[in-house]
């Protein structure tokens, strides 16, 4: 194996913006006998005294005191799966202004952000292969060893800092907090239903129709019925197409495409306008 260095002076860097931790050395695993990012610190004298036992720590980074969340792209198969997920998210927007560091292994990495003191973010899973962190992040320069027995690294981009990072842009921000949203309701179910017994109108047949969802055989059918149902209600077609949009991202797994959900939605609205002598 060939000499590496301590990330000693790293960890005194990153504590201009962030708690630190120590992880076992070619790990992502806590030191043994530590309480992993619950010992996060910017306690200079404890960092030394944790690297002075394990000279070759890895670094975590807590994230929980911070305005900063990492959108974590994984790659597990080496396919490109998570962005490939990621392009189908953003709808051709970019994740511009982000600090990005590259995972050890395939083409995945973690891209870094700041975020609107005012908002609460926390941990959220927007894909199988995407997921916002707002916890704890192994930091960059850190090292893991793969199941082939390399080491791999955690590689921060070219002349730039984690102490200095972008605000969020806003296409992403507002699909974090609906993610967010809907993962606190279905949290949320814990009321009594036994005296609420009432007759089920049309709007709550809907709901529950939506809630309960598609699976892959069934996704064009079930977006097709429900895209029909709500411009057959009269609803402003753009309100339509952002609601069906929520529910292919929320109700439908795995999600349709931007492509397909588009092409649901022109061939509905176009039959609509033509029961109504529209066009």
């Amino acid at each position: 194996m060939k000499e590496y260095e301590s990330l000693l002076t790293d960890a005194l860097e990153l504590t201009k913006t962030f708690d630190v931790y120590c992880l076992a050395p070619f790990t992502n695993i806590p030191l043994r006998g530590s309480n992993g990012d619950l010992d996060a610190t910017k306690d200079h004298e404890q960092i030394f005294e944790w690297f002075e036992k394990e000279p070759l720590s890895s670094l975590g980074l807590s994230l929980r005191k911070t305005n900063v969340l990492v959108i974590d792209v994984d790659d597990h198969q080496n396919d490109g799966a998570g962005v490939k997920e990621l392009i189908a998210l953003s709808n051709g927007n970019s994740l511009e202004g982000a600090t990005i560091v590259k995972t050890p292994n395939g083409r995945g990495f973690h891209a870094y952000y700041n975020f609107p003191s005012n908002l609460t973010i926390e941990d959220v899973k927007l894909t199988d292969n995407i997921e916002i962190l707002r916890t704890k992040v192994t930091a960059p320069n850190s090292r893991k060893k793969l199941k082939d027995g390399s080491i791999g690294e955690y590689v921060l981009a070219p002349k730039s800092s984690l102490n200095d990072l972008n605000m969020i842009p806003n296409w992403l921000l507002e699909l974090i907090m609906g993610k967010q949203q809907v993962k606190q309701s279905n949290a949320g179910y814990t009321l009594n239903y036994s005296n609420t017994a009432r007759v089920k109108r049309y709007t709550a047949i809907l709901i529950e129709e939506i809630t309960h969802g598609a699976e892959k055989s069934s996704r064009n059918i079930f977006l097709t019925k429900i895209t029909g149902k709500l411009l057959a209600l009269g609803t402003n077609p753009e309100s339509v197409y952002q609601f069906i949009t929520v529910i292919n991202e929320n109700f439908i797994q795995p999600s349709l495409s931007y492509k397909e959900v588009n092409a649901v939605f022109s061939s509905i609205l176009k039959a609509e306008s033509k029961k109504k002598g529209v066009g």
